[in-house]
Formats: structure tokens, C-alpha cells, sequence
């Protein structure tokens, strides 16, 4: 999934090699640790953590492309962490149906 997010569509106004950056972080992200949140704002705190983190690898390459600056971690950083949520929760096998229906509503739409 990880792979699929990353395409040019979203990436192509990022340095070149920002993809090996980033990628192997979604790869190991926590994502079964959703499944424990139980309302809105725990999704939300977990979600910017895990953005911010996203943000400090875009950043490797990019600080001073001003093609993704300002708007980083609020537009980039986000945008990619959702379309990941979004892809792991609706089309993985990661989690249950009944795991999927709970937290799909709470996550985001880029």
C-alpha cells in the first residue's frame, strides 16, 4: 500500500528519493495500535504523531523546496498519511470488517 500512495500523482513535487525516505516509514508504522482507539480524538492525536513523523522524513530532502513549503506537514505530510489509513483501512487485510466499519468514519479525506 505503501507503494501505491507514494505514485507520481503525490509525489512528483518532492526531491528526488523522497520515496526511499518515507516509504519504509508507513511500512512500519503502528497501524494495529487503531484499532485500540476508541473515539475521535484518540484517532486524531495518534493521526498528527504519526504525521509529524511522516513531515520529519519529507523533510530530509525537501526543507528547502519550496514547492512543498510552507504547507509540509499540514498539506504533504497529511495528504500522504491519509491516502495510507485510508488504503490500509478500506483495502488491506490488516483489519476485520468489523474493525473497518468502526474506524473508517474517523479517518481522513485528503
Amino acid at each position: 500500500m505503501a507503494r501505491t500512495v507514494l505514485g507520481p500523482s503525490v509525489t512528483r513535487v518532492f526531491v528526488a528519493g523522497t520515496i526511499k525516505d518515507v516509504r519504509p516509514l508507513l511500512e512500519e508504522l503502528p497501524l494495529r495500535d487503531v484499532t485500540g482507539l476508541r473515539n475521535e480524538s484518540g484517532y486524531k492525536a495518534w493521526f498528527d504523531a504519526k504525521a509529524r513523523l511522516v513531515a520529519n522524513r519529507l523533510r530530509i530532502r525537501n526543507a528547502n523546496n519550496p514547492r512543498v513549503n510552507p504547507g509540509l506537514r499540514w498539506g504533504h505530510a497529511t495528504k500522504i498519511l491519509a491516502l495510507f489509513m485510508r488504503e490500509m483501512v478500506l483495502n488491506s487485510r490488516l483489519f476485520s470488517d468489523a474493525e473497518a466499519e468502526r474506524i473508517a468514519p474517523r479517518l481522513y479525506t485528503p
